[in-house]
């Protein structure tokens, strides 16, 4: 009757063990399938990239957004390419090139609750291509 048990038990645990790896892929392909679709209706190929950061992992997943600064308040508001309307928050700790205004055409790194990892003011809106983060923080412009 032990070794009913035991063989019992063995057998659960693998079948949780081998179910592990196959949720985890799972989650991973449905998370990158979800950043594709949030480029605000500009196409993968032209949103610019940034390097990785160690705010922004594969756990702690980021997206790149750009457009134009249609206000600010407590948020950037940012007008996409799509005409949607997305916001970010500026934190002291977001790296930026210099302090954008409203008109200022942007591209982005957004964490997923929301806060800016980097800002960079862009020229007009760019084909596909790593953009360089500022060294200057937020905190050092005001």
């Amino acid at each position: 009757m032990k070794h009913r048990a035991y063989l019992y038990s063995i057998s659960i645990v693998s079948l949780v063990l081998a179910a592990v790896p196959v949720s985890a892929l799972a989650q991973t392909a449905s998370t990158s399938k979800d950043l594709g679709s949030e480029t605000g209706g500009v196409p993968s190929a032209a949103m610019p990239t940034f390097p990785p950061s160690e705010n922004c992992s594969e756990f702690r997943p980021c997206r790149s957004i750009m457009g134009e600064i249609v206000r600010i308040e407590e948020h950037y508001w940012i007008r996409q390419p799509n005409g949607g309307e997305t916001h970010l928050t500026v934190t002291p700790e977001t790296k930026m090139g210099g302090l954008p205004k409203v008109g200022d055409k942007i591209a982005a790194q957004v964490r997923s609750a929301g806060k800016a990892e980097a800002v960079v003011k862009l020229e007009e809106l760019p084909e596909r291509k790593t953009l360089d983060i500022p060294e200057s923080k937020h905190s050092m412009f005001r």
